[in-house]
């Protein structure tokens, strides 16, 4: 199955660092860590632009200052990944009680509920990181009647993120 796009969805901050293509090993630089050249602001109301929600800050970081408010994402212009891996680092902010946030992945219809498209969403919502949203689609997992809830799969492992402040890598495959 091909994704169409990879989106980054974020409540306070997600650095993207490489995609790996599986098929040729190729690797694929998402985000230039410089500006949003490639990249599209998917927001909910459409009074608010990409620089009212996000920012890049020093080092290349990827910032999201909405909080979640308005929803939205952000997601590369790219349209021709499959069998990928993708990489990236995250945090919440030092001191704080962490947030709610994730990536996108598999996208294919937009808008399928509200602003979201159809997707699987890596969750990174603190405490809870490496769940697997399932929105307005299905995904098959292993030990389903144990682990599905709703449209949300739990991971295999408690505590799979750092404390506020500290980097967490994510590898999703």
């Amino acid at each position: 199955m091909k994704a169409p796009r990879i989106l980054a969805v974020a409540a306070m901050l997600i650095w993207l660092a490489q995609a790996a293509e599986a098929a040729d090993e190729k690797e694929v630089i998402l985000f230039n860590g410089k500006n949003f050249d490639g990249w599209t602001a998917v927001i909910g109301k459409p009074e608010f632009k990409l620089e009212d929600i996000w920012s890049v800050a020093d080092g290349g970081i990827l910032v999201c200052k909405g909080k979640g408010k308005p929803p939205g994402y952000l997601r590369t212009n790219r349209d021709d990944f499959e069998n990928y891996t993708l990489t990236l680092q995250w945090r919440f902010p030092a001191g704080t009680p962490g947030g709610n946030s994730g990536v996108l992945v598999h996208a294919s219809t937009p808008n399928a509920l509200g602003v979201w498209p159809k997707s699987l969403e890596a969750q990174l919502n603190h405490k809870n990181a490496g769940d697997i949203w399932v929105i307005g689609t299905t995904c098959v997992i292993e030990n389903a009647d144990k682990r599905v809830v709703g449209g949300r799969h739990y991971n295999l492992t408690d505590d799979s993120e750092r404390p506020s402040g500290e980097w967490n890598d994510y590898k999703i495959v």
